[in-house]
């Protein structure tokens, strides 16, 4: 409990009051994978993901433009390339104050290298536990939903024991699933229930084929749905029974092989989805679509 404590305040970094300013999220083109950059009311940034390898260099140098020198915390979801090949080109340009971990045995030579680096930066590692939550400050909150206690075991499992966030600021929840398969959404159903409500949903696992379950869809009831994937992938990413499901479940699907990198942004209140680059023009969002909804009320369960 002691450690929850101080992980928590960990990123309390300046004075904290209620709507200071927004609560942003970044979900980058990065090809098959995921990187997200979360900006919390304060200031506080967390970086989610890294994409894979080829990506490290323009996430190093988006997070330049942004000026961002320094992270407050980097979320490793799982240790798979497409999630963790670009964290040591990130980390070169921002480090940050902690890393977050499932602590998945996956002795890949890449994160054994970022492992490696940490250590060399003194970088802290901690394991991701369930129920852990992290004041970002401004109102914002970030609560560490999985991955399941006791692990789960299978071929899968590196995915199953993905990292779960959800981000929760005012009426507004977001979930974010990392590479989760159907057996930690039924695992989230279980344990979770009515707190895995939620306005944005990041589809798990890129948008497989056995991820985005019916009966987890509805639990959530996302208004909106992000699916990170690359154009023209190997892997048949997102499956059209994946984007079968969440259309029933009356998601509006963006997706990054086809819309580019997306901003979400929230006052609390209110929350919008646009297109910050598209056909490699970063960050342009003015000529765009946007979308916005109004949420129903009491969404953060």
């Amino acid at each position: 409990m002691r450690f929850f404590r101080l992980f928590a305040l960990l990123l309390l970094l300046a004075p904290s009051w209620a709507w200071a300013a927004p609560l942003t999220l970044e979900v980058f083109d990065v090809g098959q994978g995921d990187a997200m950059l979360l900006t919390s009311p304060t200031g506080k940034r967390v970086l989610i993901d890294a994409g894979p390898p080829e990506a490290g260099e323009r996430m190093a140098k988006r997070l330049r433009d942004r000026g961002i020198d320094a992270l407050d915390l980097l979320v490793m979801t799982h240790p798979h390339l497409d999630h963790v090949g670009g964290v040591r080109a990130a980390i070169a340009a921002a480090p940050p104050r902690l890393v977050l971990d499932p602590g998945t045995d996956h002795p890949t030579r890449t994160y054994e290298q970022i492992l490696d680096e940490l250590l060399r930066r003194k970088i802290p590692l901690r394991i991701a536990r369930r129920g852990t939550k992290i004041d970002l400050g401004g109102g914002a909150v970030a609560e560490v939903l999985a991955p399941p206690e006791p692990r789960l075991g299978g071929k899968r499992s590196v995915n199953a024991n993905s990292i779960v966030l959800a981000i929760r600021f005012g009426q507004i929840a977001w979930l974010l699933t990392g590479d989760a398969e159907p057996e930690t959404e039924r695992w989230l159903l279980r344990e979770s229930g009515s707190s895995l409500r939620a306005d944005l949903l990041k589809v798990a696992h890129h948008g497989s084929r056995h991820s985005s379950t019916a009966e987890f869809l509805r639990a959530v009831g996302p208004r909106d749905a992000i699916v990170s994937c690359g154009a023209g992938n190997d892997y048949g990413h997102p499956a059209p029974a994946a984007i079968e499901r969440l259309e029933r479940a009356g998601a509006k699907i963006w997706r990054t092989d086809r819309d580019g990198s997306l901003r979400v942004t929230t006052d609390g209140k209110t929350m919008r989805v646009e297109r910050i680059e598209t056909q490699g023009k970063a960050d342009d969002s003015r000529n765009h679509r946007q979308h916005r909804r109004r949420t129903r009320p009491n969404r953060a369960g």
